[in-house]
């Protein structure tokens, strides 16, 4: 729980959340836990602080950012975040130095900067760039390319693609994640499933499905039983290896395979288009309601996608 969730008026949080920071501040004044922390970044780059020192500075500055942000005021994560990716890389270049005496601290306390930043807020090109402008040493530039790339994969891992710019209008409803096109994330699938799909029984032969395939053109198909439950999807490659075309359809098929709810995005549709390999999604009511009631295609997805950027591109 943060300090925005609880019921104490705005004053006495902002009260506790100063006097906190400033408090912690005064522990450490020469060190930058207050404003920006220039000073305690150059310290740290030029290798004169010791571990044990960075160590408390990490967690310091990290207190201080969380308390001043989470009780109100209008903190910034920018230049904390740079403050304590130096720390991190300074520290990981001293341990380093005790076992190769000529490492510089400098170099991984930079590369530190780099991953922090570029992992907190997905933006590994813009770190990169902003290393080489502060060192104008461009020797700097591979290790600061790999350490960003990453920072960035570590924390899109850990944070699904969101970034510490996005949270809080994800707590908030609105989703917007750094790397995914944003067009698909605002249609649902109910706007572009096709209504009326063809699909086969299982208790049809693989014999009619390859006059179905012959007839639509179509490449895929859902599987329902006698109360139009999805039970499984078939389609071409499915009939490469069957043994006998006068096999029921029910009888034949075993792979995996993924639904679609109405209410989902066309961006989670798609991921499970590509996550399970296929050309068709079932569109069924609900997780407790199996009943079909359409379909969507990467067709479908691909042509909801273009015509969004036209709309947002082509007047």
């Amino acid at each position: 729980m943060h300090l925005k969730a609880l019921s104490f008026p705005l004053l006495p949080k902002l009260v506790f959340g100063g006097m906190t920071v400033g408090f912690l501040g005064m522990l450490f004044p020469e060190y930058g836990i207050l404003g920006i922390g220039y000073d305690g970044m150059k310290l740290a780059m030029f290798g004169l602080l010791p571990i044990y020192v960075l160590f408390i500075l990490i967690i310091v500055k990290m207190l201080a950012t969380i308390l001043s942000i989470a009780s109100g005021y209008s903190g910034g994560v920018f230049a904390p975040s740079l403050y304590i990716g130096t720390a991190f890389g300074a520290t990981f270049g001293m341990i380093l130095r005790f076992f190769i005496p000529w490492v510089n601290p400098s170099s991984y306390a930079l590369a530190g900067m780099a991953a922090f930043f570029s992992g907190i807020a997905q933006a590994p090109i813009n770190q990169i760039l902003m290393v080489a402008e502060l060192t104008k040493d461009y020797t700097m530039l591979p290790p600061a390319m790999l350490s960003s790339v990453a920072g960035f994969l570590s924390a899109r891992i850990l944070l699904k693609g969101s970034s510490v710019y996005t949270l809080k209008l994800e707590r908030k409803g609105i989703q917007i994640k750094t790397g995914k096109p944003l067009i698909l994330e605002t249609i649902s699938v109910k706007d572009i499933m096709t209504r009326k799909p063809v699909f086969v029984y299982s208790t049809d032969s693989l014999s009619h499905v390859e006059e179905l395939i012959a007839k639509t053109g179509h490449d895929c198909f859902p599987v329902v039983d006698e109360n139009m439950n999805v039970i499984g999807i078939i389609g071409v490659r499915d009939l490469i290896n069957c043994p006998s075309k006068d096999m029921k359809v029910g009888e034949f098929i075993n792979r995996p395979y993924a639904v679609a709810y109405p209410t989902e995005t066309a961006q989670q549709a798609f991921e499970k288009l590509m996550i399970f390999n296929q050309n068709l999604l079932p569109v069924v009511e609900s997780p407790e309601r199996n009943k079909l009631v359409g379909v969507v295609t990467k067709r479908d997805i691909y042509k909801t996608y273009y015509r969004g950027l036209e709309g947002i591109y082509i007047e």
